[in-house]
């Protein structure tokens, strides 16, 4: 496991690699991005997934595949940026991954039989 400091910011991503300001890159599965208390999403340059530098979502889901926020105030509930209730928030959203992986699962492998 490797963790980046403030040292790479500006990063973008092609496919699983991420790559950095400094033209540092990493081949990445997973990226958890710890934003601090101050929610500034100005940073993501990916289409329709801000609008006036707020995060667009349902519950922590995007219309990006792959794309989930957890922890932002009142992203469902009051509670949702409190470590206390975040839990309940990150259930709902272990739930929308595995359902969107079996979906996709299920389009390739009726897109192999065609």
């Amino acid at each position: 496991m490797q963790a980046f400091g403030s040292d790479h910011a500006s990063p973008n991503a092609q496919g699983h690699t991420a790559k950095f300001a400094d033209g540092g890159s990493l081949d990445v599965g997973v990226v958890v991005w710890a934003t601090g208390y101050r929610p500034d999403h100005s940073w993501i340059a990916i289409s329709g997934v801000t609008v006036d530098g707020r995060v667009v979502h349902r519950r922590g889901v995007t219309d990006v595949p792959l794309l989930y926020f957890l922890g932002m105030s009142w992203q469902y509930t009051r509670g949702s940026a409190l470590l206390g209730f975040v839990a309940d928030d990150a259930a709902y959203l272990a739930e929308q991954i595995v359902a969107r992986a079996g979906s996709r699962r299920t389009s390739q492998v009726e897109s192999a039989a065609n």
